[in-house]
């Protein structure tokens, strides 16, 4: 009498799924920038304003005031005639 081996059966394992790669976030682009808070209280304070605790925009109308100049920052100008304002960035932004 022939004796046989139990035939042992090997594991199979499933294919491994797709897994979606989430895609990497592109690095955010360099947004230039305006003046600091800083910066502007200093000149605020050389022309005589108190910056107190104004905002950005209080400050910088009133440093436009103070400089006999339109006081005109983040007024919604559509097409601003001034291309050489210090405060563009800032306004456009």
């Amino acid at each position: 009498m022939k004796v046989t081996k139990p035939k042992v059966k090997t594991p199979v394992t499933a294919p491994k799924k797709a897994t979606k790669s989430t895609p990497k976030a592109a690095p955010a682009k360099a947004q230039p920038q305006g003046m600091l808070l800083t910066a502007i209280k200093a000149k605020a304070t050389e022309l005589g304003v108190s910056p107190g605790k104004s905002t950005k925009a209080e400050l910088i109308l009133a440093i436009q005031k103070a400089e006999n100049n339109t006081p005109c920052f983040r007024t919604g100008t559509p097409a601003c005639p001034y291309i050489d304002c210090c405060w563009r960035i800032d306004c456009i932004l």
